[in-house]
């Protein structure tokens, strides 16, 4: 998943952006019951990035980790330097 963000902090930004989409992907496809996940990532002292990841239950695991891989990885092309963004996939 390689994102590039324009941000003072790139590196540290950068692997915690890495950290919580990873995060976001195991705690997705772990939840059997309802396929979704929150998570949060400190970048420092007064910034945390949020994030939610959801598959429709009707997926097996494969295929909403593919999904959301595939999904997330796309961010850093489609919404670099953006503050909020938003990813719906079918």
């Amino acid at each position: 998943m390689a994102a590039s963000f324009r941000n003072p902090l790139d590196g540290k930004f950068n692997r915690s952006l890495a950290a919580l989409h990873n995060g976001l992907i195991e705690a997705a496809v772990g939840n059997l019951s309802e396929y979704v996940a929150t998570t949060e990532a400190r970048v420092t002292a007064i910034e945390t990035m949020n994030g939610l990841a959801e598959c429709s239950p009707d997926v097996a695991a494969f295929g909403c980790e593919r999904c959301l891989r595939t999904a997330l990885g796309r961010i850093g092309d489609s919404c670099a330097g953006a503050q909020w963004t938003t990813m719906f996939s079918p």
